[in-house]
């Protein structure tokens, strides 16, 4: 049982000494002298429209859930 308590040691103190190199890594290649509004943009350009995710949209044919506090709601999940 001790080899799992050393493991999980290594492994902590492996990623947290990998954490920083990470972060260094990132900031150093985020660093171009590209305009950021360029890399914030996205795929869409300025001049394209917006194309909805669905076709249409309908309401839920489901009841809504009763309000807490309301005489027909439950405090208790295994009520359900």
């Amino acid at each position: 049982m001790r080899w799992t308590r050393t493991l999980s040691r290594w492994l902590a103190a492996a990623a947290a000494g990998l954490f920083p190199v990470c972060l260094v890594l990132a900031w150093a290649s985020g660093r171009d002298d590209a305009p950021t509004q360029q890399r914030s943009a996205g795929l869409t350009s300025p001049g394209s429209p917006a194309v909805p995710l669905f076709k249409t949209t309908r309401p839920a044919t489901n009841r809504p859930a009763p309000a807490a506090g309301s005489p027909g709601a439950s405090t208790s999940p295994a009520a359900t």
